[in-house]
């Protein structure tokens, strides 16, 4: 079983959802961290702290360390508290547009190895899967369709 969220050796990203869940339950925690900061008065900057929203985006980070949603709010987590120099900054944005770029090119690339099995007449059941028998065409799909929802 894989677990790597970033780039094998042979260039092709490997699915998995697990890490890739951590990452983003880590982010749910940092967003309730810094409201909660907000709340009380002001953001501060606690990065020894594990409640800490610094503490969580560095969690999200290793788990899935090209997590583009991870690398954008965590630049502006540290923008907000001037944390970080405005080139940091643009250097972290940047970072967080490469994966986001990155990502959606395998995302689409995968859902068009879908489609074009359904064309040849490959079954459900001869879908790629990932891991632990997980459809990942269903997987992409629904993130697709969720992150499209939202906009």
């Amino acid at each position: 079983m894989m677990t790597t969220t970033s780039p094998a050796a042979d260039g092709d990203y490997h699915f998995m959802p697990v890490p890739m869940l951590l990452s983003m339950s880590h982010i749910h925690l940092a967003s309730r961290a810094i409201s909660e900061a907000i709340a009380m008065g002001g953001i501060g900057y606690h990065s020894s702290s594990s409640s800490s929203p610094e503490y969580h985006f560095r969690r999200s980070l290793h788990h899935w360390p090209t997590n583009p949603v991870a690398h954008s709010l965590f630049t502006n987590y540290r923008r907000m508290n001037g944390s970080s120099s405005l080139v940091g900054v643009c250097d972290m944005y940047q970072r967080a547009t490469s994966y986001a770029s990155c990502w959606r090119m395998l995302a689409l690339d995968f859902l068009g190895r879908s489609l074009s099995a359904a064309e040849e007449g490959v079954t459900e059941d001869d879908n790629v899967t990932v891991g632990d028998g997980i459809d990942a065409n269903k997987w992409v799909e629904l993130l697709i369709l969720n992150a499209e929802r939202r906009t």
